[in-house]
């Protein structure tokens, strides 16, 4: 989703500087795009944890710390993810509202 909103944006800023009379302020498209970062690391993260605990036998410790975890981990790294988006794109709608 974060990856999908860095490119529909850097699209439609694209298209709306050749076509319309939208004006952007860079520094509240730097923090949408920041935030859409975020949330793109936050999911990598996530994938990292995955991975950690599919790559340690049953029997290692860090395998057992994580199968009572992951869910609530990367359940928590979604959300915020999530969250991280809904906030990207609140600061992308009050620039374009007050330009």
């Amino acid at each position: 989703m974060n990856a999908g909103a860095i490119l529909a944006l850097l699209t439609f800023i694209g298209g709306a500087k050749e076509q319309s009379l939208f004006t952007f302020e860079a520094s509240s498209l730097q923090w949408a795009m920041g935030f859409f970062l975020a949330g793109i690391v936050l999911i990598l993260f996530a994938l990292l944890v995955s991975y950690i605990f599919y790559a340690h036998p049953p029997e290692d410790n860090v395998h057992q710390f994580l199968n009572e975890y992951i869910v609530k981990i990367n359940g928590t790294l979604a959300v915020v993810s999530l969250a991280s988006f809904t906030v990207g794109v609140i600061f992308l709608l009050m620039n374009i509202l007050t330009a």
